[in-house]
Parts: structure tokens; sequence; C-alpha cells
């Protein structure tokens, strides 16, 4: 929910810009796509809501 990219979006560009700060998606999405998209995006850990 944020105002101009999606939470993906945002962990991409901070890796492109090389901000290393450590990235926890805690999501209500919970598929294997949506894991796999989390991790590609950058960042380093992908947890689901229960």
């Amino acid at each position: 929910m944020l105002p101009r990219l999606n939470g993906l979006e945002l962990i991409e560009t901070l890796r492109k810009e090389a901000i290393g700060v450590p990235v926890l998606i805690l999501s209500a999405l919970g598929e294997a796509d949506d894991r796999v998209k989390g991790h590609k995006s950058g960042s380093d850990d992908y947890l689901t809501k229960p």
C-alpha cells in the first residue's frame, strides 16, 4: 500500500542503489510464486502471516 511503488519495486530499487539494509517481507500472500517473487526482488526473507 505504498503511494508510488509496490513493496517489491522498492526492494529492487534499494538493491540497485547498493543499499544493503536487511529486508524481511511479511505478507498475507503465501503461494510459492509469491515467495519466489519476493526473494528474486532482493529480500532477505519472506514470511507469511498466519
